[in-house]
């Protein structure tokens, strides 16, 4: 019995060390995608966001940087221009531009040209030479009793 108290009191003495922790990963750097075709349309929407230093350039600016500290992932999305935008006009309530819809082009139609007339007796070239040689007829009016 002697030799279990004596392991009992060697185990009891040991120090146990706690199991290693991983280290903390850190997050790779987000890298917002370019989305062009988001920012030209956030530019047709909101003119004034291409005027540089205009109050709402600046402010797109501001929450552009607050979206880079507090959650960059959102800066991936395919329309990310668009939507941090749309959160500027709401602060500083801006209504977008009315969406421009061209005209339709008109329907070209093809328009046969008119048939010409059927001649007359004074379009014949004899009844020209006779008018010609011996004057043009004259009107006489009709007298009836």
């Amino acid at each position: 019995m002697v030799p279990l108290i004596v392991a009992g009191l060697v185990g009891a003495c040991t120090k146990v060390e706690p199991p290693p922790q991983p280290e903390p990963v850190t997050p790779a750097p987000v890298t917002p995608i370019k989305a062009e075709g988001a920012t030209q349309r956030a530019i047709q929407l909101y003119p004034a966001l291409a005027v540089k230093d205009s109050l709402f350039n600046r402010t797109f600016r501001e929450v552009y940087n607050q979206e880079l500290e507090a959650r960059p992932y959102t800066l991936t999305a395919v329309d990310w221009p668009l939507n941090i935008a749309r959160r500027t006009a709401g602060l500083l309530g801006v209504t977008p531009m009315p969406e421009y819809t061209p005209r339709p082009t008109p329907e070209v139609v093809y328009v046969q040209p008119p048939t010409p007339r059927p001649g007359t007796m004074l379009d014949r070239p004899v009844q020209k030479e006779h008018f010609r040689m011996h004057g043009t007829p004259e009107i006489r009016p009709v007298y009836t009793q």
